[in-house]
């Protein structure tokens, strides 16, 4: 565990390092002038533009994306209204959005929070708002496959397929990507297949698909690592948030959130493959430094002949039918300095290894220790979502 650990540190000094780029190219939809990605003032105002200008020089190439709502079926050569649109993420190649643009003072600021960049799979424009949603819906999140003027949205809004670590997604909200053409289909956010992306400072939401990883799907020997992100309010049928399958990614300062899956009336789930809101690993080993897991429907996470590692992290307030924090199917998982408590019906399960965690009903392992109840959940409910503390 210790000589993972020190090896998923080393790549993320690796990743935050200063890179040099060698042509800096500009994405703006309010630019006015020769849309060249030359500067702000002749930036490209589709993002696919620039996607095949830097596919075309030599790397690394970064791209800069000013504030805005940037759709997949946009662009030189792109068929508008095209479900199979997708921005494909490219090896050195970085994608830095969170710019002012032209619209502010200083074009050049960057901040992803206050200067929003969307990259959006509503390719009509008519998703309703999720307020709109939960006028129409029940608030216990379930009914909703059959949301409203979803069927026209782009099945994948990224995707990163035969990648390395050079290809970065960075400072984005990813959203509204709907892959539900049939039964077994996957992700509606980011779909990683053989790739090893980098996304940093991401906030991924309400993306469904019909079967597997609403949000994300790697697969295939996909080792992606996801930094500073927030994966919150993605459903589909069988896995809400993310499914992993013969990968190993590395997260750090993630966070899932009331993710959630329904699955229909007369639906048979085949065994391995039970309802999980959050997260669902299949023969994957990934890695999780500071993460947390909280109110997600049908469970936090459920690992099947898997061995994940979870550090200094938080399962709390999930609910399921079995297990609402961690069902252990098959393999090891091993968690240390964590928090699981709150979940409904229960925490955790036989074959996963704790120690010095906090696990409420109490587990053997050492360094065990438990705190009072009204200790925990007030200061669960009370913490900010990135720290980390020890009752």
């Amino acid at each position: 565990m210790k000589g993972k650990a020190i090896l998923l540190i080393c790549g993320l000094v690796a990743i935050l390092c200063p890179a040099a780029f060698g042509k800096i190219i500009y994405v703006d939809d309010d630019a006015t002038g020769a849309n060249d990605g030359s500067n702000w003032q002749n930036a490209y105002i589709y993002l696919q533009d620039a996607l095949a200008d830097a596919n075309s020089v030599e790397k690394p190439v970064e791209i800069r994306i000013a504030q805005g709502i940037y759709k997949p079926d946009q662009g030189a050569g792109i068929t508008s209204g095209d479900r199979e649109a997708t921005f494909q993420l490219i090896n050195g190649v970085t994608l830095s959005g969170g710019y002012a643009g032209l619209t502010e003072p200083n074009p050049n600021e960057r901040d992803y929070e206050k200067y929003e960049t969307i990259l959006s799979g509503d390719l009509a424009n008519d998703d309703i708002s999720w307020d709109q949603l939960l006028e129409i819906r029940p608030s216990d999140f379930r009914g909703w496959f059959d949301e409203p003027n979803r069927e026209d949205n782009t099945y994948n809004v990224t995707i990163g397929c035969n990648i390395d670590e050079t290809a970065i997604l960075d400072g984005f909200s990813i959203e509204n990507g709907c892959y539900l053409p049939g039964f077994d289909s996957c992700d509606g956010g980011l779909f990683v297949d053989s790739g090893s992306p980098t996304v940093l400072n991401c906030n991924f939401k309400r993306n469904s698909a019909s079967s597997y990883g609403g949000a994300i799907s790697c697969i295939n020997n996909s080792n992606p690592t996801l930094i500073n992100c927030t994966i919150t309010r993605n459903w589909a049928l069988f896995i809400g948030a993310m499914y992993n399958y013969n990968s190993n990614p590395s997260l750090i300062n993630c966070i899932f959130s009331e993710n959630f899956t329904e699955i229909p009336k007369g639906v048979i789930v085949e065994r391995g493959y039970f309802p999980c809101g959050g997260m669902y690993n299949y023969n994957s080993d990934p890695t999780f430094v500071n993460c947390s897991f909280i109110n997600n429907s049908s469970g936090g996470m459920r690992n099947y002949e898997s061995n994940p590692i979870l550090i200094n992290c938080t399962v709390f307030g999930n609910s399921a039918d079995s297990y609402g924090g961690i069902l252990n199917v098959s393999g090891n998982p091993i968690l240390t300095n964590c928090i699981v408590w709150g979940n409904i019906p229960g925490q955790i399960n036989d074959g996963i290894v704790a120690s010095y965690s906090n696990i409420q009903g109490g587990w053997e392992g050492e360094g065990k220790y438990r705190c009072k109840s009204i200790v925990c959940k007030s200061r669960l409910l009370g913490r900010s979502k990135r720290s980390k503390y020890n009752c």
